[in-house]
């Protein structure tokens, strides 16, 4: 069987093939011919075809999502989150994988090709080339959880410095006084303005030894730089991962490879917050990003880049709160 046409549609319902376009393009009809439309389209079990919308109203309603981590778990919680409400304006998302820094990024040209209404990236290590040359193509782009600057591009990100300053204050006041950081990629914006931010609260607390160990944001080498840090420096008494994934890695040597137990040897707190971060299990204390603003902030943007006027690129910081868990030992 053959599938039904607005042609079809139009005749069954008794109108015009333009009254049941305008029905499915959001225009104005009236209430009697809606009901016609309607009902005529349940009977036909109809629907419209999206591809001939877009190309209609020069809208595609596709929202990109690029990001490098997808073991990360902040992530998947972020792009669920994002993906209901754009649906609830309705927007669906379109997933791509990129390649970090790399100036060849082949995603770039899978990017181009599709008629995005939008793209953001969400990652740490924001691919800013690709980035640059979305925007640059007329595509309204956002960069989420990253500070690099680009131009013609909407940065919406946590505070990350106040972030990093509450989790010092919380170490400080815990009476930790020898503090590992694990600090991602070296090369990061992001690893640079939290460990800066978190040393300088430290020193204008009141002074503590801290070290620190590269990494590049994963589990595994988290898992490393904890065993190397805990090594070369047996006195540390609490550690600070820049994300929840390297703190839940760190967790796990701690504990199986250095009998330590979190909030009562050592203190391990993490930055993101993610969903495993609050079972019982891991209950490691974290820094929460505020995603529902965050993301009620993306929809937003790209509501009004579809609109006539030019939106405003501006950055917007938004604050976070540390959530207190049992890997942080209370206050001495």
């Amino acid at each position: 069987m053959s599938r039904a046409t607005g042609e079809d549609v139009a005749r069954l319902a008794g109108v015009s093939k333009s009254t049941v376009s305008r029905i499915f393009n959001g225009g104005v009809v009236s209430p009697v011919a809606r009901e016609k439309i309607l009902a005529a389209a349940k009977t036909l079990h109809y629907r419209p075809n999206p591809t001939a919308r877009s190309l209609t109203i020069k809208r595609s309603f596709l929202v990109g999502v690029a990001i490098t981590q997808l073991d990360n778990q902040f992530y998947p919680d972020f792009v669920q989150l994002l993906s209901d409400k754009l649906a609830s304006q309705g927007y669906r998302i379109v997933l791509f994988v990129t390649h970090g820094e790399r100036g060849d990024d082949p995603t770039l040209e899978e990017i181009l090709n599709y008629s995005l209404d939008a793209i953001i990236f969400a990652s740490s290590r924001s691919a800013t080339t690709t980035a640059a040359a979305c925007a640059e193509a007329g595509i309204p782009t956002i960069m989420f959880n990253s500070v690099d600057p680009v131009e013609n591009c909407k940065c919406i990100s946590t505070d990350d410095i106040d972030g990093a300053e509450q989790i010092a204050k919380a170490l400080y006041e815990a009476g930790h006084r020898f503090i590992g950081v694990l600090k991602g990629l070296e090369e990061s914006v992001i690893t640079r303005r939290r460990v800066s931010a978190f040393s300088n609260k430290i020193c204008e607390l009141g002074g503590a030894k801290v070290v620190g160990e590269n990494c590049n944001f994963q589990f595994e080498s988290a898992k490393l730089a904890t065993r190397r840090l805990l090594t070369r420096f047996p006195d540390t008494d609490a550690i600070f991962a820049l994300n929840d994934h390297m703190a839940l890695a760190c967790m796990e040597v701690c504990r199986n490879e250095f009998q330590l137990t979190p909030g009562e040897d050592i203190s391990i707190i993490g930055f993101d917050d993610v969903t495993i971060s609050g079972w019982g299990t891991f209950s490691l204390a974290s820094f929460a990003h505020p995603l529902g603003h965050i993301t009620d902030e993306i929809v937003n943007y790209v509501l009004a880049s579809q609109r006539a006027e030019q939106p405003d690129t501006s950055p917007v910081y938004l604050k976070g709160e540390l959530r207190y868990r049992s890997s942080l030992k209370s206050p001495s």
